[in-house]
């Protein structure tokens, strides 16, 4: 299986043929069907193949530059690769969706800005999710029970504690979390300077041009951006609960200090020099950023440590189950504002098949929805093993919290009304479709030989 695609336009040294292989690891040469190839671009995990120059065949036909793209290794590697591609495929659905915009949208900063907050949400529900496991179900709702005590001294000795000791000693958990999610994200970036520009002159033509590759300076920001709003996020929950005892000066001042750096993070995520290749100031303030939220956090740690008074521990966590409405709600409105925003740039050129560009936003929704599989799914295996697999509901311990499940029903009707909308728009937009395709074979090929009509039917279609 073989896709082909053709670009260009005025300036470019003619039209690109790229080939790409499917599932069966096709080699370069058999791609390009040239004995003598070489590799323009990338490595031994992915990269871009041309014939030789030197080639008698040429890589040139009518205008037309051949090219293959081998990417049979990316899927080869470690465990720890892995991991990383499963944690973060819900943030790589999100980069995918800012590219998914219409062709009438341009270089939006609006759907940019809105699908990188989307993307802030899902670290804010990474973090809620070990949070909810660390603090709601194992902090507040098995140390309240004897029986789920019983036989854990790894976590029994934390049972007599006041509770600001066991929430501090516990959110330890989290920020491991987000230190191995911020270690998993930078990875990637590590192949990064096999595609760095060098010294020599760019060439002329786009896809030889290294240096367009070059983006370890935004994805740097965008990590360090995220690292700080995860342990921002981190810090409201404990203080959110923190404040179930009392309104103390210092809780106020944190709590305030804690989401000023959120909303620093989401301010600075809109800004469209985030992505300029020399910022420098940029890069010292988005550094600084990451250093004060972990600055913070040991404060706040600090701030819980010295509070010894008894808080309330039946209901769960104070405050969890509200603050992850909110982001629900917060991501429901992102997403709202994204389809509206994409279908006022829906593309309006005359004899093309309408695209309104409903394909990002059903992107954003599925990043949503498996951040949310991920989630819920840490939440009730560790309820699972807290319950010693009680086979009733009647012997449940400890139960997830219950903005998981409205979260899930929520998002489930989400995927439902998206499938259903896009399943009525493919079905309105056929003709235009059909329309478009017939006029795109008419036009590339017009002196095309007569064929059946069952093929012409099969070639053509949509």
């Amino acid at each position: 299986m073989n896709h082909r695609e053709a670009g260009g336009r005025a300036g470019d040294d003619g039209v690109v043929e790229l080939r790409v292989h499917g599932v069966s690891g096709t080699g370069p040469d058999d791609l390009l069907d040239r004995p003598h190839v070489q590799q323009v671009a990338g490595d031994h995990r992915g990269g871009f193949y041309r014939p030789r120059p030197d080639n008698h065949e040429g890589g040139k036909a009518d205008g037309v530059t051949l090219e293959a793209y081998r990417w049979n290794n990316l899927p080869a590697g470690t465990a720890v690769r892995t991991l990383s591609m499963v944690i973060l495929l819900p943030f790589m659905l999100i980069n995918l969706a800012i590219w998914m915009r219409p062709a009438g949208a341009g270089p939006d900063p609006v759907i940019k800005a809105l699908c990188r907050l989307l993307a802030l949400t899902l670290t804010g529900m990474y973090v809620l999710s070990f949070v909810g496991v660390a603090l709601d179900v194992i902090g507040w709702r098995c140390m309240s029970s004897p029986v789920c005590l019983a036989g854990r001294s790894w976590l029994s000795w934390l049972g007599g504690r006041p509770a600001g000791v066991r929430l501090a000693v516990l959110a330890l958990a989290p920020a491991a979390a987000i230190g191995l999610v911020w270690a998993l994200s930078a990875r990637p970036a590590l192949p990064f300077h096999v595609f760095r520009a060098t010294d020599q002159p760019l060439p002329a033509h786009r896809r030889t041009a290294i240096g367009r590759w070059d983006t370890e300076p935004l994805v740097g920001r965008l990590r360090s951006i995220h690292v700080a709003a995860a342990f921002a996020t981190l810090d409201l929950s404990l203080l959110g609960a923190r404040t179930a005892q009392n309104l103390a000066i210092g809780t106020v001042v944190l709590t305030v200090a804690a989401g000023l750096l959120l909303i620093a993070c989401a301010i600075l995520l809109c800004t469209p020099p985030l992505t300029a290749p020399t910022e420098r100031q940029l890069d010292r303030l988005v550094g600084v950023l990451r250093t004060t939220a972990l600055g913070l956090t040991v404060l706040v740690l600090i701030h819980l440590l010295t509070s010894s008074a008894s808080w309330p521990e039946r209901n769960g966590l104070p405050g969890y189950n509200l603050t992850v409405v909110w982001l629900f709600i917060g991501q429901a409105v992102l997403l709202a504002v994204l389809g509206v925003v994409l279908f006022w740039h829906r593309d309006r050129r005359p004899g093309v098949a309408r695209s309104h560009g409903f394909g990002a936003m059903a992107t954003a929704v599925a990043a949503i929805s498996l951040a949310l599989t991920f989630s819920a799914e840490l939440a009730y295996r560790v309820s699972d093993v807290l319950n010693r697999g009680a086979p009733t509901a009647e012997a449940l311990i400890t139960s997830p919290p219950r903005s998981c499940i409205w979260a899930i029903l929520g998002f489930s009707l989400a995927v439902l009304v998206t499938l259903a909308v896009a399943g009525l728009v493919s079905l309105a937009s056929r003709p235009g479709r059909i329309r478009a395709a017939s006029s795109i074979v008419a036009r590339d090929f017009p002196d095309a030989p007569p064929m059946p009509r069952p093929g012409c039917g099969r070639w053509a279609g949509p």
